[in-house]
């Protein structure tokens, strides 16, 4: 029988997830989560998309960090670690599902075809979160194949099967290249992941080295090296930069004060705030909220700062 998604208990732990080889599918998982989430920073053995229903915040995927919106989806591979939180106050609903997509399809379709060469779809040039609004038909196509895992019908592994072909086919038409950059190694993220997850649980709270050096038993000195090797950036521009992007995120999807949000993501000031923003983020939080657009200063140039 098949084995449900583990829940793991230690941070940054590789959770795997027996499925039967003649139909290599986990069992869909569903769920609703608020600003502080039960599970920790995690990898799987397996390919995992998913889709989210309502709620906005923020996903941490390997040194990436990315906004999401009801309608956006989410693929990763089994390389990078992960984390999803909502933003503070609110709640999230996705759906996720665990598959070995070679396993599935590749005795059933042309293997030669290269949208079985996956691995461009992680590293530091992969946008690892689909926005809804601009790949609408690769997001449905990820919102129904995890559907028709949860209610599966007499044909839906038949079903399943042709529609994850229909999905690596979009994703190699909407990802083309290979990244340029080779994801983090697993065990770099894992040695530094109880330190991401307290900053992720402190978003309105300071938060200092000798805690973050403390959550990973190691030194100060040490622990800057560790997390520049993991994320490629020190700890603060990194902290600074998973605060504004919480920010970015409930500008677009909430309707609280700009001061309210500076709060709650850490930011003791609105001045601060608006300093901050417009240094890392080319504009301000206000044109932000009118449907501006912006982009976060990479992890190499916030490591300057």
């Amino acid at each position: 029988m098949m084995k449900k998604r583990t829940q793991n208990t230690i941070p940054g732990e590789l959770a795997p997830i027996e499925v039967p080889p003649d139909f290599p599918v986990a069992e869909a998982v569903f769920n609703t989560r608020g600003e502080t989430p039960v599970t920790h920073a995690h990898i799987h053995n397996l390919f995992e998309i998913g889709y989210c229903y309502s709620g906005s915040g923020v996903f941490l995927i390997g040194s990436k960090i990315f906004t999401f919106k009801p309608g956006d989806a989410v693929i990763i591979t089994s390389r990078e670690v992960h984390l999803a939180t909502g933003n503070p106050g609110g709640v999230t609903s996705w759906g996720f599902l665990n598959f070995d997509p070679a396993g599935l399809v590749a005795r059933h379709m042309d293997s030669a075809e290269p949208c079985f060469a996956l691995d461009h779809c992680c590293g530091e040039d992969f946008t690892n979160i689909v926005d809804g609004e601009k790949y609408p038909e690769l997001c449905e196509c990820i919102r129904r194949i995890v559907e028709e895992r949860k209610n599966m019908q007499p044909d839906s592994r038949s079903m399943i099967r042709s529609m994850v072909w229909q999905l690596l086919l979009l994703i190699r038409r909407y990802h083309p290249e290979p990244s340029r950059k080779s994801a983090g190694k697993f065990e770099d993220i894992q040695r530094i992941a109880p330190a991401l997850e307290w900053m992720n649980s402190r978003m309105d709270q300071p938060v200092t080295l000798a805690q973050l050096a403390g959550k990973c038993h190691t030194s100060i000195p040490n622990f800057r090296k560790l997390f520049y090797r993991a994320m490629g950036c020190a700890p603060r521009p990194y902290l600074i930069r998973m605060r504004l992007s919480t920010a970015c995120s409930m500008l677009k999807n909430t309707d609280l004060a700009i001061q309210e949000i500076a709060l709650r993501c850490g930011f003791p000031t609105l001045s601060n705030f608006n300093r901050q923003f417009q240094n890392i983020c080319g504009t301000s939080p206000g044109a932000v909220r009118r449907g501006a657009d912006y982009k976060l200063s990479s992890s190499d140039s916030l490591s300057s700062r």
